[in-house]
This record gives C-alpha cells, structure tokens and sequence, in this order.
C-alpha cells in the first residue's frame, strides 16, 4: 500500500464519509428511541452542526461569544460536555454592545478546555441522540422559525 499526503479534495471525501456516519449512527439512535427516520436524519444533522462548532471551540482557545444570554451558558457547557470536555474556562464579561450588555447579554470567551480521557465516539452518539430526543419540540421548534 501507498502512503502520501491527501489533497484537499480526498480529504473532504473522508470527512464527508466520516460526516455520514456519524450522522447515521445518531438517526439510528434515535429511531430506537421511536422518531421517524426524517426526523431522526433532521435531528442527527443538528447534532453534527454542533459538533462542528464545539470542534472549533476546542481547537482554539480564545474563541468568542460575542453576545449569549447567561442562560446559554449551560447549553455551551451541554454541547462542549457531549463533544468530549471534562473543564472548562471561561472569561465572562459583560456584552461589549452596549444595547446587549443593558439586556444582561454577556461576552463568552473560551480560554481552556480540557478533554475527558475517557471520552470517545461511541459516547458521543449516544450522548447526542438521549439529549436530541428529550429537546425535541425545542429543536424542531427553532428549526422551523429558521426557514
């Protein structure tokens, strides 16, 4: 077998694939939990945007939350819990927009997170599909006021 380095189109392919699976493995949870196979598709492709976004957050400290309710903050800790972390720093301030800020809009900053060493793939999945399925009508609900 030949070893080399992927160019960018074979390595979109591979995280296309990987993006599939994933996604797959989630719906199928989910069906096990009673949802259609739309919904749980629909479902499984919101818990792969969050990954994607709590990815980010991992990979570069220094991330911004520019304007979050202080309610959003224990979504932020749920999304970067079910992607892997154990702790989590903060640097929490108030909105540097002033309208947002007089609303009690705070600014998130991530400084550190540290990942469970137990944490794998396998969790995750199953993690994403119990928290999918008990957030359902919430989910679905901001899904459709956003098309």
């Amino acid at each position: 077998m030949e070893y080399g380095a992927m160019d960018s189109h074979s390595a979109g392919g591979v995280m296309e694939r990987l993006q599939r699976v994933l996604t797959d493995s989630i719906a199928q949870q989910l069906e096990g939990y009673g949802h259609e196979h739309a919904e749980a598709q629909l479902l499984a492709a919101v818990a792969l945007e969050r990954l994607h976004t709590v990815l980010q957050v991992r990979d570069e400290p220094g991330t911004e939350f520019a304007r979050m309710a202080p309610g959003d903050l224990s979504t932020l800790w749920e999304e970067l819990r079910a992607a892997g972390a154990g702790r989590l720093l903060l640097d929490i301030r108030p909105a540097s927009d002033p309208a947002a800020a007089e609303r009690g809009d705070v600014a998130v900053n991530v400084v550190e997170v540290e990942r469970r060493a137990e944490w794998g793939t396998g969790d995750f999945i199953e993690d994403s599909a119990f928290e999918l399925h008990l957030r359902r009508t919430e989910l679905l609900d901001r899904l459709s006021r956003t098309n």
